[in-house]
């Protein structure tokens, strides 16, 4: 299968100000403790100009643990919510339409 996520942006975007390797967030995503898999997810989540794919790093059970988990925080919580909405129903976890994307009549 395809690996449809890409170390080097998830690196870019949201590690600029660490020194993690490539192999380093691999072994996060897929070993991590779950302190580690939360610090990874909350940067993708938040950093990430690919999120639908970057967050593709994780199992399909620990994307959907960490989305229905997830609570937007107080600073940006429009740009948050938004996002969390828009991700939920691409990775199938809510099929609620999303009002502000409706095609206008």
């Amino acid at each position: 299968m395809k690996t449809i996520y890409s170390l080097d942006r998830i690196q870019q975007n949201c590690f600029w100000d660490y020194t993690f390797t490539n192999e380093e967030i691999l072994r996060m995503a897929q070993e991590g403790t779950d302190h580690e898999v939360n610090f990874l997810f909350n940067k993708i989540f938040a950093n990430s100009t690919r999120p639908e794919y970057d967050l593709r790093i994780f199992t399909k059970e620990v994307l959907v643990k960490k989305l229905e988990a997830y609570v937007p925080p107080r600073f940006n919580n429009k740009y948050f919510s938004h996002r969390l909405k828009v991700l939920k129903l691409i990775f199938d976890i809510d099929k609620t339409p999303i009002e502000e994307l409706r095609w206008k009549k």
